[in-house]
This record gives structure tokens, sequence and C-alpha cells, in this order.
């Protein structure tokens, strides 16, 4: 067309022509513009939209983040300013006398745990039937690696790591054929589940001869501060909600004190106390502490007085693991005398 219309002779003929054409294609261009700022004014409103719903009254120091974990949660209902089922008082000892804690790990993320997160776990099922059957003092949980380092090539939940706290021991390779001589080992830790002195500790060459007696399985200590949270949505949307943003928050605070070197922090299953979220679990070289009611503006708290510090919150305190019925009497005591947050 445009050929043509340059080789009229008549340039008042073009002339027309081109300015005729030129009106048509500026209102196209205005038109198209008008229809792109609305698209962009459209994406503007949800985004609002999006960021107020995951705003926390608490403090969550980037709502803009991405956290597709907690959508379709309630902050009402499931953040840190809901209605509080339990007081503080019921929160200090609220964790039942523990010996040994197994964590699992999982390939799968955290927000897509079954409700009863260890079925369908090979190890994980063997581990909590053969527990129960023992009656031994000793809980299991699942952490996810996928939130952490990713779904790795040829992960699965017929061959995983164990992590037994508070011996601090790394078990690498864990099967089946693994499950039976660990819950020895876990016997001899625990002692008879009724007695109130038994010493989850165990003497040199345990682990040593456990990995030597199962082929493929690797026995290491572990070193530095573990963090668990809760994250398991599908059981409970508190814990849900609240864990998601904690682990930002940590991981973040972690990483501008520059620790994040010397602590890991992990999303775990179900570790009882839904009405306690958010559920953290500190694990250093010298106890094993367990809060409940964390919030945002209380993990700088943490990390200054347990982590670093080397102490305990006791306004947050839920339970200490490996310690005796009258220990924890002891120390709930102590947290009375702090008082309510």
């Amino acid at each position: 067309i445009f050929s043509k219309v340059f080789s009229v002779p008549s340039f008042p003929l073009r002339n027309l022509l081109c300015k005729k054409m030129s009106s048509q294609s500026s209102t196209t261009m205005i038109a198209g513009a008008t229809i792109a700022l609305g698209l962009v004014g459209v994406v503007y409103i949800l985004r609002r939209r999006r960021q107020a719903s995951r705003k926390e009254c608490f403090g969550c120091s980037d709502v803009a983040c991405p956290l597709p974990d907690i959508e379709g949660l309630d902050p009402a209902q499931c953040g840190f300013d809901r209605p509080l089922e339990g007081t503080w008082e019921e929160l200090h000892g609220s964790v039942k006398p523990l010996r040994v804690h197994l964590l699992v790990s999982s390939p799968v993320s955290a927000a897509m745990w079954a409700k009863e997160a260890h079925e369908g776990h090979t190890v994980a099922e063997l581990l909590v039937k053969g527990v129960k059957g023992r009656k031994l003092p000793v809980t299991v949980t699942l952490y996810s690696i996928y939130d952490t380092e990713g779904a790795a090539a040829g992960s699965s939940t017929s061959s995983c790591d164990v992590l037994v706290f508070p011996h601090r021991r790394l078990l690498r390779g864990v099967t089946e054929a693994t499950v039976p001589k660990l819950l020895e080992v876990l016997q001899a830790a625990c002692g008879s589940a009724s007695s109130a002195s038994a010493t989850p500790f165990l003497p040199p060459g345990t682990w040593a001869g456990l990995s030597a007696g199962t082929p493929g399985l690797t026995v290491s200590p572990l070193e530095g501060h573990y963090v668990f949270i809760c994250c398991h949505k599908n059981r409970d949307g508190r814990c849900g909600y609240c864990g998601t943003l904690l682990v930002h928050e940590f991981q973040k605070q972690l990483q501008e004190r520059k620790l994040h070197r010397q602590v890991r922090v992990l999303k775990v299953s179900h570790i009882g106390g839904h009405k306690y979220a958010g559920n953290v679990l500190v694990y250093g070289p010298n106890k094993a502490d367990w809060y409940g009611y964390v919030r945002p503006k209380d993990i700088s708290r943490l990390i200054s007085e347990d982590i670093v510090g080397g102490g305990w919150v006791p306004v947050l305190w839920r339970g200490r693991l490996g310690s005796t019925a009258e220990e924890i009497a002891a120390l709930v005591e102590q947290c009375k005398a702090c008082g309510p947050r």
C-alpha cells in the first residue's frame, strides 16, 4: 500500500492519504496504550490485595515476599494476632518428657505433607510403629529437604537421612533394613520407659557399631545449632501460617547477623501443641529447647539469648528434650517467676 501511495504523482493526494493514515495510526496507538495502562492497574490492585492478605500485625519485616505456602490461610484465624486458645501457664511444661527426637528427611515440600505426614514414607512409618510398639519416650518427625535443597535427584522415602537428638548424630542411608537395629539403639538410649533417671546418652562405640553392622549406613556428628519450625499446614493452618513466616524471618535475621552457616533452619511436621503456634525448637550443643507462641518479633531474642548466649527464653518455653519430669517441673517454676509476656 505504501509503495502505491508514494508512487502517486499528485503530491496533494499523497499528502492527504498520509495524513489520514497517520490519524488512524495515532488512534490505534492511543487505544492500545489505554488498554495497557488498564491492565497495569488491574495487576497493581491484585498485588496490593495479595500483600494485604499476607501482612502480619506483628511485623514480618518483608510482607511483600513470595510465600505461596500460606495462600488460602486466614490471618485472623491462623496468624499471630488470632485469639489464643491456651494460657501462658499451660504453655510452660506442655511438652511431655521425651528422651530422643528422630527427624527423618522427606523429599516433599512441607506444604504438601498429608495430615499424617509419615504415611507413605517407608522408614518413618516403620519408626513410628516401632517406637509405639516398644512404648519408648521417643518422637518421630519429618523435616523437608525439598524446601531447603530442592527435589534431589533420586531422593525417595525408602532411603533417607535421620537426625538423632540429643545425641547429635546424622544417620545417612537409613533403609527399611536399618530400622530394627536403630530401634535397639533407641531402647538402650531410653532405658526403661518408666525410668525417670534413664540417661539419653550412649556409651562410646554405639554409633560406630550401628554403622559397621549396616551396609550403606554412615554415622557422623552434627555441628552447630538446628532450628526446627513446625510448618505442617495440612495438619493445622496455624502451624502452616505462623511457621512459614517464622522460617522466612529466621533465615533473614541469621543472614544479616552472619550466622547462617552455623545455624540450620528446617521446616518440620507435627510436633504437638497446634494452639501454641508458632512452635520453634532450638537444638544446640548443650541443650534442646521447645518454644511456643513465637512471633517474628521474638526471633531476635531467641538468637541472642539462646543460640548466641547459650541460655534460654523462659517466657516462651515449652519443654526440654532429654529432661526428666522432675527437671521439667523445676524449669516450669522458673518460667512462672518470669510472668507472662
